[in-house]
């Protein structure tokens, strides 16, 4: 969202905005992001927050060096603050994690859509300085009221959908559904979340992938698009 739209919304009129971007990215740093949550659900403003997670970010800065990676930050910051626009505002919520807030945007079909757009228009977007490379995310969505009433019940829903995402192969984006993924518990192992409610288990990579702990996906050997559980969980990007 553009500044001046920024300025118009309620929330951020009475906010010191000099203050409250992202050095690197220019979208909102993690403070804000979560105030202007927090404001939403003090106000009962109905949104969905989306946890978005680039995928295999370190082997960017591993094989392109954290010039390259903060080059891959900042232009995927701008790319989903782009594709947002009016919809919404973006942050930084850490590292290579960005959190979306769509005030009054709950819809399913609604979210679908726009996650849809995100994670299509991401495997477009080119790097002049490193032509082979291929960025791709990962999406956990939780909705306001529907998921929670408090903002650490929807981070924690979205945290489950994020891993669910993970486990399933990454690139796509899982909009929490408490029939699916509500007896999820999280641990972690290494890399990857493991759960219960039936995800406990090894992980297989495809044998044509070769390039995972040496240098991030490429348009050449991504083979690990993801397959939907039935009609309300992930999307293939393919």
């Amino acid at each position: 969202m553009e500044l001046e739209k920024l300025q118009e919304m309620d929330f951020f009129k009475d906010q010191d905005l000099a203050y409250a971007f992202d050095g690197l990215t220019k979208v909102l740093d993690r403070e804000m992001i979560l105030n202007y949550a927090k404001y939403l659900i003090k106000k009962k403003i109905p949104f969905t927050i989306c946890l978005a997670d680039i995928d295999n970010f370190k082997n960017v800065n591993d094989g392109y060096g954290h010039m390259m990676g903060d080059i891959v930050l900042a232009r995927f910051a701008k790319h989903i603050n782009d594709i947002i626009a009016d919809r919404g505002v973006v942050g930084r919520y850490g590292g290579d994690e960005f959190m979306m807030i769509l005030p009054n945007i709950t819809e399913y079909n609604d979210v679908w859509s726009i996650c849809h757009e995100i994670n299509m228009k991401t495997n477009e977007v080119k790097f002049d300085r490193a032509e082979d490379l291929f960025i791709t995310l990962t999406t956990g969505i939780s909705r306001y009221p529907i998921d929670g009433r408090d903002f650490d019940t929807l981070l924690a829903t979205a945290d489950k959908a994020l891993y669910r995402g993970k486990m399933k192969g990454r690139n796509c984006f899982i909009i929490y559904l408490p029939e699916k993924h509500g007896t999820t518990s999280l641990t972690t192992i290494g890399e990857y979340a493991y759960g219960g409610g039936g995800l406990t288990g090894t992980i297989t990579i495809p044998s044509t992938v070769t390039s995972i702990g040496k240098r991030a996906f490429n348009a050449n050997n991504l083979t690990d698009v993801v397959n939907g559980e039935g009609d309300n969980d992930g999307i293939p990007i393919v």
